[in-house]
């Protein structure tokens, strides 16, 4: 799904693999809460390697939280953390928690229901004056997902791939969507990572 295509993205980026045993240290929500110290660990951890290390927390919950506080203080610094969380409400502590921390980034991926999707990249495409049959738009839906934000990237892109033409084929969708080069989790991480903090919170 995006979140986890998103953290793929953000622990290779720092850590140029996603399985090297010296440069990843990828736990569960249950490994950090049967120990809890282990997460202040790893991040003050040094990699046998040199370089930059990733520790990535898939299904985080209330037990990382618990091991986070330290990291979310300040008080320990190191290794980056990249978490992975579910659905998330607004009250949830572990949202609430990370997005008043000035030592943490949420990048939250609102999803929608197909049919909103559909609806928002026939409004993108027609303003271009394109057309996109069933077909093209289930293709597009496959590809792209329906994290509403990403989703309008990929439209956009598409619009300006087939800028000229009258309807969008099976395709161009595929030349365009889901492509690794220049795709919005990249760029996300790129921003994130690169420092620029207000450039990631607008994709």
């Amino acid at each position: 799904d995006a979140v986890r295509e998103l953290a793929q993205r953000a622990v290779r980026k720092v850590a140029g693999s996603l399985d090297d045993p010296f440069t990843v240290m990828a736990l569960t929500e249950q490994d950090i809460s049967s120990d809890p110290a282990r997460l202040v660990d790893e991040v003050q951890s040094i990699s046998m390697l040199g370089g930059s290390k990733a520790i990535w927390i898939k299904g985080a919950g209330d037990g990382f939280l618990r091991a986070a506080l330290p990291l979310l203080a300040g008080k320990t610094q190191g290794n980056l953390v990249v978490a992975e969380a579910g659905t998330l409400p607004k009250n949830a502590q572990l949202r609430t928690q990370f997005e008043k921390s000035p030592h943490a980034l949420i990048l939250p991926l609102y999803e929608a229901e197909a049919g909103e999707i559909a609806g928002m990249v026939e409004h993108v495409l027609a303003q271009d004056n394109l057309k996109i049959g069933q077909d093209a738009l289930a293709r597009f839906i496959e590809l792209a997902g329906t994290a509403r934000g990403l989703a309008r990237r990929e439209a956009e892109k598409l619009a300006l791939y087939c800028l000229g033409a009258e309807r969008v084929s099976i395709e161009d969708v595929e030349a365009i969507c889901g492509n690794d080069t220049g795709s919005t989790p990249d760029e996300l991480a790129d921003s994130v990572f690169g420092g620029d903090v207000e450039e990631a919170d607008r994709l």
